[in-house]
């Protein structure tokens, strides 16, 4: 799934400054809060905007600004920083509302989701109440754009914990250079916060450095790296150091700033992608955007150049942003798991229950606790802690919240109420048309029967193996797994099939050629003086393009991998060269959008060019029909039908290029689209097996079932001799040949 990655909204401890000794709210702070958690919801519920995920970035120099602020300010005034008062004020912040979403979170993951996916989130939900989420996402390669397992509800807690680990360290950091500046004869707290500004300084722009060359090498250790990040909360934390220069600037200075700030923002949301260098330098946009609003705000008594984020829709917003992203995405990741499709109902829904359990989330546990007296060291009404006018004030906001949280709920009933009708009713067997099925094999029409039977399916069959053992088996058996790596090839050791072979079959390209392996393999150990030898290679689409990957490494063995496959083949000469690639979109390295049809079949053609004279046969085996990803939709509470989708329209036309590609090369072109699917419909099982173990990967029982099939095709075609004929004869050109220990 596309999830841009999440931001935090408003984990930011106060959300006051002080000014002139008093202690006010920041409109135009309580706007970006507002801005930045409203498109971070909209992209992780509607995939708009592309850059909503920039929300994290303003979050974390809002959150560097306000913590270094209140810090600064309790030393100028006490001449020191109490630790103890400022962890105390984190939990009180922080903990309450994230445990009770975690909790939550997990007894609803408990309900829904299969025992396999519930463990993982309850993993997850371990390391996000003790602040390590991210590292454990970056250790387990979660990639935020192109997850291919199941997203987890509790991913979106990276950024607290990101923020919770830099906490850890800078209150230490910035007494301790306060500490040896106030000892200088100079170290008043103007030179304190020159200092302190110079040192988070250059901490950033060592981070900004990590991050940038982390981005390039390792980009989902960049993206959920406290050291990656340390520079966008520093970024707040210097321009909280420079607060007293920032309130000398000129009023009509003020809106330029401010607008040119928003503007970068904006321009954030529709520049930045998936495919941007992120966090660095792409990241630069809504930091740099967040800083000029904030700079502009700092030292101003009104902000009335700022009506879209200071008006009052704004500021109740930002006031709710913590709850709001606490709840948005279990909400959506769960409810995604109970709505069979993404239409009305799921966006009308999901919105309303976020919006509700944020509303209740911040006036019955967020705010209460943040102004109770828990952790405090002192009693309710202790002398100092409570007048008769904080009572009045506190009370007449619990009231306005609760008139709040009783429209929002009123609101979510009328959305709920008014979204049932747009959907029907859940059919809980798929209705075919009907279509005479065409003129296929006995081995297809075997398939074929077995499919309509399971779209007919309302209850789950005994299957073997079960659902969930299949989608956390292995890809393809130990052997074709361990020839599948990046490392140098080992013809001997990749090759199975007759002792005696005299002919020979390669089976090359990424991991869905693994996956077919297994199949072909089967059938050409059943026929006669064949071996079949595995070059393909996980990760390693067998183009002439280099393709993006998570792992840059993993980019510049691919290219290497591909060079011995094709020195390989050339030296091999092998009968049959059989190419299997993933349908999904390839992005070429250096370049942000995928590759064309066109442009795949070209890179295809390139690299069969350079060993075609060397070999027989070329096939071209398509990849499973791309449909519902059954690590997503299969849950406790799905039937079939919820794992039961249509090919998506890409696989067609990737097809349809690669049946023109073959027919140009005079090479053979094979679907498997009615071993899979018909009438446009695929069943995740089939007589009692499982399908697919996730979006493109066969499961290996589906692989040898479909054996016959394959072997019929090859047949058919006259690559292998039919059981009823002889055999056929043997090419005149002679062929290099390895010595070969077969399995």
């Amino acid at each position: 799934m596309h999830t841009a990655p999440p931001s935090d909204p408003a984990h930011t401890g106060p959300r006051r400054e002080a000014a002139s000794g008093r202690t006010r709210i920041r409109p135009d702070i309580q706007g970006l809060r507002a801005l930045a958690v409203v498109v971070v919801v909209l992209d992780h519920l509607i995939g708009w905007p592309s850059g909503g995920f920039i929300g994290v970035d303003i979050f974390f120099v809002i959150s560097g600004f306000l913590i270094t602020g209140l810090l600064l300010r309790e030393y100028e005034k006490a001449g020191r920083i109490s630790f103890g008062n400022f962890y105390r004020r984190r939990i009180k912040r922080i903990i309450p509302a994230s445990l009770v979403v975690i909790v939550v979170t997990l007894l609803g993951a408990y309900a829904i989701f299969r025992p396999s996916r519930f463990h993982g989130t309850a993993q997850d939900g371990v390391a996000a109440a003790l602040f390590y989420a991210n590292r454990r996402f970056a250790a387990i390669g979660t990639d935020y754009f192109r997850a291919n397992v199941p997203v987890s509800p509790l991913q979106h807690f990276w950024s607290l914990s990101v923020e919770e680990q830099f906490y850890f360290v800078w209150p230490a950091v910035m007494l301790l250079v306060l500490t040896l500046v106030a000892k200088q004869p100079n170290g008043g707290p103007a030179q304190a916060r020159l200092c302190a500004g110079l040192i988070i300084g250059l901490i950033s722009v060592a981070s900004f450095a990590w991050a940038f060359r982390e981005t390039q090498t390792s980009p989902t250790q960049a993206y959920f790296s406290t050291f990656s990040r340390g520079w966008e909360l520093g970024a707040g934390t210097a321009l909280a150091c420079a607060a007293p220069l920032c309130s000398r600037l000129a009023a009509r200075v003020r809106p330029l700033l401010a607008w040119l700030g928003i503007g970068l923002m904006v321009a954030g949301l529709f520049l930045v992608d998936s495919s941007s260098a992120f966090p660095a330098p792409w990241a630069l946009l809504p930091v740099l955007g967040a800083v000029l609003v904030i700079l502009a705000g700092t030292g101003a008594d009104r902000h009335r150049f700022l009506l879209p984020l200071t008006n009052p829709v704004s500021g109740y917003l930002g006031n709710i942003s913590y709850s709001l992203y606490l709840w948005h995405f279990p909400v959506i990741i769960i409810g995604g798991a109970v709505f069979l499709g993404r239409g009305p109902v799921f966006y009308l829904g999901c919105a309303a229950a976020m919006i509700l359990l944020a509303v209740f989330s911040y006036h019955l546990i967020e705010d209460p606790v943040r102004r109770s007296s828990w952790l405090s060291g002192q009693r309710a009404g202790a002398a100092g802690t409570t007048t008769p006018d904080r009572k009045a004030a506190h009370e007449t906001a619990r009231r306005a919240g609760f008139q709040r949280a009783a429209i929002a709920a009123g609101l979510t009933a009328v959305l709920a109420t008014g979204a049932v009708p747009l959907v029907p009713e859940h059919a809980r067997a798929i209705e075919l048309a009907g279509k005479e099925a065409p003129a296929v094999s006995d081995e297809t029409a075997i398939l074929q029967r077995q499919i309509r039977s399971a779209l007919e399916k309302e209850d789950w069959p005994q299957l073997e193996p079960s659902m969930d053992e299949a989608m956390n088996g292995p890809l393809a058996s130990g052997e074709i797994s361990a020839c599948g790596g990046t490392g140098r090839l080992d013809i001997r050791e990749c090759t199975w099939g007759d002792p005696d072979a005299t002919r020979r079959a390669v089976v090359v390209g990424d991991s869905i050629a693994m996956s077919w392996t297994s199949t072909a393999r089967d059938v050409f150990r059943s026929a006669d003086g064949w071996a079949v030898t595995s070059l393909a290679s996980s990760g390693c689409t067998f183009t002439d393009t280099l393709v993006k990957n998570p792992s840059p490494r993993l980019v510049a063995a691919c290219e290497g991998r591909k060079a011995q496959a094709v020195e390989a083949i050339t030296r091999l000469r092998p009968e049959v060269v059989i190419i299997s690639n993933t349908y999904e979109p390839r992005i070429p390295a250096g370049r942000d959008e995928p590759m064309s049809p066109e442009e795949w079949k070209d890179s295809t053609q390139e690299i069969v060019s350079r060993f075609s004279d060397s070999v027989g046969s070329v096939i071209f085996l398509s990849p499973p029909p791309l449909t519902t990803d059954i690590q997503t939709c299969y849950s406790k509470i799905a039937d079939p039908s919820f794992c039961a989708g249509q090919i998506d329209a890409q696989w067609h036309t990737f097809a349809t290029a690669e049946q023109e590609l073959a027919a140009e090369l005079g090479a053979l072109y094979v679907s498997p689209e009615l071993w899979f699917c018909t009438e446009n419909w695929c069943p995740s099982f089939i007589g009692n097996t499982p399908v697919m173990r996730d979006l493109v990967h066969m499961t290996p029982q589906f692989q040898t079932k479909l054996v016959p099939a394959l072997r019929h095709e090859l047949e058919n075609h006259a690559i292998l001799e039919s059981r009823q004929s002889s055999p056929r004869e043997s090419r005149d050109q002679p062929r290099e040949r390895l010595p070969l220990p077969y399995s």
